[in-house]
């Protein structure tokens, strides 16, 4: 199975061909503005003209390239904001992480469980107020990325279809189905920006266009308005082709993700079931979007070409290996209303239809184990089922106070601060001080909480700090960064940086800077592992360092990491461990920000194996790997997480939600 990053650049040559795509429909569209004008000039002159005029190309190259560019920018610029802008242009609602409204707290549980699994920023929850089934993701990365889904899904779906449909949504973050989807909706509206052209063109003509510039004008609006449908057709053509084949890879990537056949299955069934609304989207602005959506948000035209959707009956057969009947419909539509395990039992045919697809393995050599090879349970950016299991794990084991804590805005930064207390009892005193200076509701909640907080596990404490950003996203600017300022002051008087306070600061850092920094990204530039040789050195230093404590042991682990590097940009293998602190890697960081996707892989791939070499991972080590991972925008290897016991029932109260 392709990773992450092999299916972002999978998605990076779909792109490619689609600007191939549009290339041709805009020289196309170029043409019939060219020939537009050729038709003026013989109505104007009334002689035969050549057909080729290089002054008349170049104005109708000309005029195509700045109304597409035109219109595509106006689009783009108005979809600058990412995913909360798509979904608010929808009608949709952002959820309050601490609603007590019991539906909108399993969706929040279940993207929850998917976003940690995915390792990924935990994305915002948007509701639809449409009755139908549907969903859809958006946004240009993970980082601005939401999940919404309509009243509809929430009324009608039970948890494991509400879980097959929302991992169909992660499957078009993890595949880097979102940026495409935005890129289409820009282009294909500069298309059409062409047609309304023509179109004021030819009001304005009929109502106030002088005479003798009549016949002029009137042939380039009906030359605009030809051209601007015609692009704008095969802009839907190419849009909807390759949203299809995007679909149906959703659809496979869910079950993998899941393992669940049944929970995807059983609600594309529900869908096919009902009658009138199906996954119809009341907004205006569904059919612009509507290659966003897990289902078709607006009705089919007349030609199948033009559907943004695979039939649903094709998705199930896919799914299933079986074939929607007009008795399995029938037995749908009487059963539909259905929750639980015997809604599913009910509609879903059987799993073994589809087949998962087991988790790759990698060996690593050690000298601390005589040779034997190190399993690691998946290569990065891979998410599958057991990535899911942690998860669930993971949150069934943190209490239930705490969970409700980093769903409130006081209650999250409280749990920032809890995990920044000293276990000295002065020290922990004088940081409760400042906390108390700083906001007292805030200390309330601390004191609350701390107890809870020192009891969890430390391999849980990094994942909590993930549940609270949600909460930590919506606060003022202002509140934000007196918290921050108030973290800066609690390591202060703990004394020495610790690792476990150091990834904190690090997660808090990448995980809040794009949601409270305007200034964009600066574009990728290092394109060679050889571009941080000496950022490649000292990351995977750290690791082998604070991962063993024999100065031999840690430069085998180094060297050995080297070469899971790519040989071709490989730097020279240190002969010796470089020095290294906590403030050098956050320098670091800041330089590997400039790092292409790739170079940031095989840095990470390098500092997974260097844990990984003496076949165990310390808490010290786990927290700083995963401070490194994030700080690089790389997903998590599940077994950080393997501290947990997924065997262990789950309780039914956090079962039903």
């Amino acid at each position: 199975m392709k990773n992450f990053f092999e299916q972002q650049d999978r998605a990076k040559l779909v792109t490619n061909q689609l600007i191939f795509l549009f290339g041709c429909a805009i020289a196309l569209t170029t043409l019939i503005v060219y020939g537009a004008l050729l038709c003026i000039e013989v109505a104007n002159t009334n002689q035969i003209v050549s057909l080729f005029n290089l002054n008349h190309l170049m104005l109708s190259g000309i005029i195509v390239v700045v109304g597409v560019g035109v219109g595509s920018y106006q689009k783009s610029e108005s979809l600058k904001g990412g995913g909360p802008v798509v979904a608010a242009s929808l009608g949709g609602v952002a959820v309050d992480p601490d609603t007590k409204d019991p539906q909108k707290q399993q969706l929040l549980n279940v993207v929850q469980e998917m976003a940690i699994a995915a390792s990924i920023p935990y994305p915002k929850v948007y509701v639809l107020p449409d009755r139908s089934i549907n969903a859809f993701a958006a946004g240009h990365t993970h980082k601005d990325a939401v999940i919404a889904v309509t009243q509809g899904t929430l009324d009608q779906l039970n948890r494991d279809e509400l879980q097959g449909v929302v991992g169909h949504e992660f499957s078009h973050i993890l595949n880097g189905d979102m940026a495409l989807n935005l890129r289409l909706i820009g282009v294909v509206h500069g298309l059409l920006l062409m047609s309304l052209a023509g179109r004021e063109i030819l009001y304005h003509t009929r109502f106030g266009g002088r005479k003798k510039d009549g016949a002029w004008v009137l042939g380039l609006g009906v030359g605009l308005l030809v051209a601007g449908a015609v692009g704008w057709i095969f802009g839907q053509l190419i849009k909807s082709a390759v949203s299809r084949q995007r679909e149906f890879l959703a659809d496979a990537s869910a079950v993998q993700f899941t393992r669940n056949p049944e929970g995807l299955t059983s609600a594309l069934m529900k869908i096919a079931a009902t009658t009138g609304s199906r996954s119809l989207i009341a907004s205006p602005k569904a059919a612009e979007t509507s290659h966003l959506f897990f289902c078709p948000p607006i009705k089919a035209g007349f030609f199948n070409a033009m559907a943004t959707h695979p039939p649903l009956e094709e998705r199930i057969r896919r799914l299933s290996g079986q074939k929607i009947t007009r008795t399995a419909r029938s037995t749908a539509m009487s059963t539909a209303s259905l929750a639980g395990a015997e809604g599913i039992s009910a509609l879903a045919p059987s799993s073994q239809a589809m087949p998962v697809v087991s988790e790759p393995q990698t060996a690593v050599r050690s000298p601390m184990n005589h040779g034997a090879p190190v399993t690691v349970g998946n290569g990065p950016g891979l998410a599958v089922p057991e990535h899911l299991i942690h998860a669930q794990a993971l949150l069934d084991e943190l209490p239930e106070l705490l969970l409700k804590a980093a769903r409130s805005q006081v209650g999250a930064v409280a749990v920032v601060y809890s995990l920044l207390l000293d276990n000295n009892s002065a020290t922990r005193n004088q940081q409760k001080q400042l906390i108390g200076k700083s906001s007292p509701a805030v200390l309330k909640a601390v004191n609350k909480i701390e107890s809870a907080v020192d009891g969890v596990n430390k391999r849980s404490r990094l994942p909590l700090l993930e549940l609270c950003i949600p909460s930590l996203t919506s606060l003022k600017l202002s509140t934000i960064t007196q918290s921050l300022k108030c973290v800066q002051a609690l390591v202060r008087v703990s004394g020495k940086l610790s690792v476990s306070e150091f990834a904190i600061k690090t997660v808090l850092h990448y995980r809040l800077a794009p949601h409270f920094t305007s200034n964009p990204s600066p574009a990728p530039t290092l394109s060679s592992l050889s571009d941080v040789a000496d950022e490649c050195a000292l990351l995977i230093s750290a690791i082998a360092q604070i991962g063993h404590s024999k100065p031999t042991d840690a430069l085998y682990a180094l060297r050995d990491s080297y070469h899971q590097l790519p040989r071709k940009s490989r730097p020279p293998i240190p002969m010796e461990l470089p020095a290294c602190s906590l403030p050098a890697l956050s320098k670091a960081f800041k330089r590997l920000q400039m790092a292409m996707p790739e170079v940031k892989s095989a840095i990470a791939d390098a500092c997974i194996h260097t844990v990984l070499t003496d076949g165990k991972t310390t808490d010290s080590e786990a927290e700083l790997l995963r401070a490194i991972l994030v700080a690089l925008s790389r997903p998590l290897p599940s077994f950080l997480d393997r501290t947990f016991t997924p065997s262990t029932p789950r309780p039914q109260s956090r079962k039903a939600a």
